[in-house]
């Protein structure tokens, strides 16, 4: 499942964000068959409308459980200036 419903939304609300984390997890994937290989950070930086880096993070990490997309073991300094992991498409 794409979206974690931790407040409780029902209705439109839930829909709406079900849809919207279904968006973002198709974008990470689409961006990264085109990349190869991308920071979470790099995500961020070419997604389209504001969203949170947390949110890319999640997509990364669900489309991973799904087998779609690996994390290596190559890092680079990210924009909260740690150690981030590239994922790479399957």
């Amino acid at each position: 499942m794409s979206y974690y419903n931790t407040t409780n939304l029902k209705g439109q609300d839930l829909f709406e964000a079900i849809m919207q984390a279904n968006s973002q997890e198709e974008f990470v994937l689409n961006l990264l068959r085109k990349n190869k290989r991308m920071t979470a950070s790099e995500i961020y930086r070419h997604y389209p409308k504001p969203a949170p880096i947390t949110s890319i993070r999640r997509a990364l990490t669900d489309l991973k459980k799904r087998g779609l997309v690996r994390k290596t073991n190559m890092k680079k300094r990210g924009i909260y200036g740690k150690p981030e992991h590239f994922y790479e498409y399957v």
